[in-house]
């Protein structure tokens, strides 16, 4: 059983173009990404539509993704999660390419937030 349809509204216009297959997708991982899109849609959708949206007018939606990506838990964190860290992306390619991190100033924060989770007396 399939999604009859399905729209998606993105910001950047060369990602729609190329899950569009209107522009050329020539980047090894992108292409493993698009790919990836492609086959998600084939099997899953059976109408699906991706529009482009400029920033400018996709400022509510473009200041939740920063604020989320920018979001802190409260320390001490009280719940007991379990979190597993996948040292990986998500498609895999070379991995000497692959940066998740801006610094080790950033990974060390995140250690220790992943620390918090599994353990709140850390």
């Amino acid at each position: 059983m399939k999604i009859e349809g399905f729209t998606v509204f993105g910001d950047s216009e060369l990602v729609v173009q190329q899950v569009r297959n209107l522009y050329q997708t020539k980047q090894s991982r992108l292409k493993a990404y698009r790919n990836e899109i492609l086959d998600l849609i084939d099997n899953f959708f059976l109408a699906f539509n991706i529009n482009f949206i400029p920033r400018s007018e996709n400022q509510q939606a473009d200041s939740l993704a920063i604020s989320a990506s920018n979001l802190r838990p409260p320390l001490p964190f009280k719940l007991k999660s379990d979190v597993s860290l996948r040292c990986r992306p998500s498609i895999h390619y070379n991995v000497k390419y692959c940066q998740v991190f801006q610094d080790d100033c950033e990974l060390k924060r995140f250690l220790v937030i992943m620390r918090t989770f599994t353990n709140p007396h850390f």
